[in-house]
């Protein structure tokens, strides 16, 4: 059994409540090396309605590889090399109204060269300079961060994230000065450095962090502290030196906008012990914070706006928040914008759980007994019991169930309160993600526009599945 050990940062967060929760601050950066950088170009445009939209280089000096990114729905669009005339590059495609980019770069590393592009027949950039330096980064794990420091003097970078099919994955200009930062979204495999300007070519490291030790927020209400601190959750979520976290009074700013990314998505797993209803909680300072209008009360912070979230897994000990009214559709979930969705114009409504992979809660009320002593409730143990199976390996799911059975088993031992039935568990989840433990927190995140990004749903009494 290893201590449980809690990072200055994190009691500075504690304390203060304006520091922002960095989840690189329990691992270690490692440098891997000095680069030059040339030009990448780009060439930004919005989408008003549905329509077909055509980019082309023309008139190269060099051989282009071009990007097509989606801002609106943080994914790339499409990728060419040589589809243009000779070795230029030409992408058609179908837009949903949005903000989209392009990036251009040299097929080889840092071979500077210039070309002229065009939006559907209309010339854009004027034998613009296009380079940048392929840099293989080798077999790292989503959510790995790549960083450019150091740079020479009068430099700014601007960077690209790249799989291992050679599909943009992210990207960068400024982050924290002139450097750029980016966070894998899936496995990595080659960083791009490029220049933001023609001028501004030279030299920066490279540094990267892997996000290798899991973090955890429980969150509590003044009735229900002693859930989360105190012989329970936070004391049972200990049994490796790798978990990090701590236990705050929960307020609803934590799920709004900037402070979201800061607080609830800067870790791993939120464990939330609140009052409930049907698809929000009551916060400690009593503000109902609600999932179902992610432009509303809980709006603003969901994972596709800052790209760079980390909030996986949210287990709700309230009543009815993971509640599910139909057993043969979840259409309902994305009207009430539990789940991001195309509009019918075409434009996306951004669902606040974008990115989460798994929520467990309750589709009942989840019912406290009555006790003679306060560590003799159901929640107290229900919550141990949830962080022990965690620690051993359970699925999220199964964690879940399990604490509720072994809550009600133990707390149906005391006289005063026979015939314990705690709740009915539910989770959504992504599929084909319905299965995770704590050990697959790195597996990517699917979001709206994936073939394989879809909700699923059950529900449970502990004695069936």
């Amino acid at each position: 059994m290893h201590k449980f050990i809690v990072t200055l940062s994190l009691l500075i967060l504690c304390l203060s409540g304006a520091m922002a929760w960095d989840r690189y601050t329990n691992d270690t950066e490692y440098l891997i090396g000095t680069y030059a950088f040339q030009k990448i170009m780009r060439y930004s445009f919005s989408v008003a309605s549905t329509s077909t939209v055509t980019l082309e280089t023309m008139n190269t000096t060099g051989d282009t590889y071009m990007y097509l990114w989606s801002n609106t729905e943080c994914r790339q669009v499409a990728r060419n090399d040589d589809g243009g005339v000779g070795l230029c590059s030409k992408i058609t495609a179908s837009l949903r109204p949005g903000s989209y980019i392009v990036f251009v770069r040299s097929y080889s590393s840092n071979a500077a060269a210039n070309c002229d592009l065009y939006k559907n027949g209309v010339k854009v950039i004027n034998q613009g300079r296009y380079s940048g330096y392929k840099l293989y980064v080798g077999t790292k794990n989503a959510e790995t961060r790549f960083r450019t420091t150091d740079l020479s003097a009068g430099s700014n970078t601007y960077c690209l994230l790249l799989n291992s099919s050679a599909n943009l994955i992210g990207y960068n200009d400024n982050y924290g000065g002139l450097g750029s930062m980016v966070v894998a979204a899936e496995k990595p495999s080659y960083f791009i450095i490029g220049a933001y300007s023609d001028t501004t070519e030279g030299t920066c490291k490279v540094r990267y962090t892997a996000d290798n030790n899991l973090e955890y927020l429980a969150l509590c209400g003044n009735e229900t502290r002693h859930a989360v601190s105190g012989n329970s959750f936070d004391d049972h979520f200990d049994s490796g030196s790798y978990y990090y976290g701590s236990v705050l009074a929960s307020r609803e700013w934590m799920f709004r906008g900037s402070n979201r990314m800061s607080y609830a998505d800067g870790v791993d797993l939120v464990y939330i012990h609140a009052h409930g209803g049907w698809g929000s909680f009551t916060s400690e300072d009593e503000v109902g914070v609600d999932f179902t209008h992610p432009e509303g009360s809980a709006g603003g912070g969901h994972r596709t706006n800052y790209k760079s979230g980390d909030l996986e897994y949210i287990a709700f000990m309230t009543c009815q928040t993971v509640r599910i009214e139909s057993e043969t559709t979840w259409g309902w979930l994305q009207t009430r914008g539990w789940q991001s969705k195309y509009n019918s114009d075409g434009s996306i409504t951004k669902g606040f759980f974008d990115g989460i992979h798994v929520v467990v809660g309750y589709h009942s009320n989840h019912h406290n007994v009555s006790r003679a002593f306060l560590d003799h409730a159901s929640y107290w143990y229900e919550a141990k019991y949830f962080a022990n199976n965690l620690d051993g390996g359970q699925s999220i799911w199964n964690a879940w169930k399990n604490a509720n059975k072994s809550a009600t088993d133990k707390t149906q031992h005391w006289l005063w309160c026979p015939n314990v039935d705690l709740g009915e568990t539910s989770s959504i989840y992504i599929v084909p993600q319905a299965n995770e433990s704590l050990a697959q927190s790195h597996s990517t995140d699917y979001k709206l526009g994936d073939s394989n990004y879809y909700f699923g749903w059950r529900k449970s009494h502990y004695w069936y599945d």
